[in-house]
Parts: C-alpha cells; sequence; structure tokens
C-alpha cells in the first residue's frame, strides 16, 4: 500500500483526461456562461479515488488490515489531486462543482465519519473559498447515513434513485440543495410514461422545497432516448 507515496498531484491542464473535461467546460462556458448556471462533475472524491488507486476490494480489505496512520495518508493525498482539479475546473469559469465519493456508500457510518466526512469537508470549504458552489453524489441508497452526509458542507448532495426524495428532504436542511433522484433507466427508449410520472412525482414531493434541481439519480445512460430530457424539461416548466 505504501507504493502510493511515489505518486505526485498531476498538473489538471496537463493531465489526460482532466485537460480534456477542462477544455469542454472553457468552451461551455464560452457559449453559455452568461446564461445558464453551468455545473462540472470532476468525478471521484477522495474516498472513492483511493479505491480506485487500490482496486475497490482491496481498499475495503485496507480499512481493516492497514495502519491507520498510512490510510489517512493516502486520503491526504487524493484529497490534494482533488483540489486540484477542482481549482483548475472554477478556473475555466463553471459556477457549481460536483464530485462523487460512490465507494463510500460500502462502509459503515462509524468508518464513514473517520475516513470520509473529514475530506469532503475540506473539499467543499476549498470550492466555496474559490468562488463556486459544490455537490456531493454517493450512489445507492444512503438514507441511513444523510445525517452524517449532510455535515460536510457542500453546498447541494445529489442525490441517488433508491433514495426516498420526501424522508431525504426531512433529514436535509432547507439551505442544502437536493439534486436528482430519478431513476436513469427510466431515459432509455420505451420509458416515456414511467418517466414522466416519475418525474411528476418529485416535483409534487418538491413542491414546497427549495432549491430542488431534477435530474437523474445518477449517471446518464450512454443510449438515453433524446425525447426523455424533453419529458423531463416539460415537467420543469412552470405553470
Amino acid at each position: 500500500m505504501k507504493g502510493f507515496r511515489k505518486l505526485r498531484v498531476p498538473d489538471p491542464e496537463s493531465a489526460p483526461g482532466m485537460k480534456t473535461l477542462l477544455a469542454a467546460a472553457r468552451r461551455v462556458v464560452k457559449e453559455v456562461g452568461d446564461k445558464y448556471y453551468i455545473q462540472a462533475n470532476i468525478d471521484c472524491g477522495p474516498f472513492s479515488l483511493a479505491a480506485v488507486l487500490r482496486g475497490a476490494q482491496q481498499f475495503m480489505l485496507d480499512l481493516v488490515t492497514e495502519p491507520e496512520r498510512d490510510l489517512h495518508e493516502l486520503l491526504d493525498f487524493c484529497t490534494e489531486v482533488v483540489i486540484a482539479y477542482g481549482q483548475a475546473m472554477i478556473a475555466t469559469g463553471v459556477h457549481g462543482i460536483q464530485y462523487g465519493d460512490s465507494t463510500a456508500s460500502l462502509i459503515s457510518p462509524d468508518q464513514y465519519r473517520e475516513f470520509v466526512l473529514p475530506y469532503e469537508i475540506e473539499i467543499a470549504e476549498k470550492i466555496r473559498k474559490n468562488g463556486a458552489l459544490s455537490l456531493l453524489h454517493i450512489c445507492g441508497n444512503v438514507i441511513n447515513a444523510l445525517p452524517d452526509i449532510a455535515k460536510c458542507s457542500a453546498d447541494g448532495f445529489d442525490l441517488d434513485y433508491p433514495v426516498d426524495l420526501a424522508e431525504a428532504f426531512e433529514m436535509l436542511l432547507p439551505d442544502v440543495a437536493v439534486k436528482g433522484n430519478i431513476n436513469p433507466r427510466l431515459f432509455m427508449k420505451g420509458f416515456s410514461e414511467e418517466l414522466k410520472q416519475s418525474c411528476l412525482q418529485a416535483k409534487d414531493i418538491a413542491a414546497d422545497r427549495i432549491g430542488y434541481i431534477m435530474s437523474t439519480g445518477c449517471l446518464v445512460p450512454r443510449d438515453s432516448a433524446t425525447e426523455s430530457f424533453h419529458i423531463m424539461a416539460d415537467v420543469c416548466r412552470y405553470e
């Protein structure tokens, strides 16, 4: 595990993948930055990045077999990577930064509080300090972890579709934006009516909640039907 100490924080402007998304963000900002809210996704949070570097299965074992000092040093390094990428993305002119710590849905609440929450707090504060909004996404049904997740200081939380939206609203403070919760599978061809009903239900639940952003509960499927986005947009229009 100690091999991570040989790694260096990449320069986002030259690192493969990062530089491509930074260029895409600049293009979007140039074209519509003065008309729309633009949110960029920098993908992995520190815990998930550590799982990528170690392999998810191995990293789960690391949590119970490796010295805590080594684990925290790895997470410190991963936090530096996420912050460097986030700062570079904010410099493009985007308004919000979303990052995902999906692997954090696989651990206990105690492990979340020790190995995830402190680093998510640091990232959220850095993003805010640099002039952008922060949104955190964790895959799966994290309803039992929401009280702890709410402490991460992010401006918003992106809910996956298994989470009960009404229950989540009760757990998250009103000043925390809530995004997502629509089943991504419904964006595929052949689910138009199911998608419409799901969007209408979410709209009804969020009727008295300020700061709800209707969106897919996780990644948009590659083969999504174009009409699906029109369906969701139509449901979101003001009456």
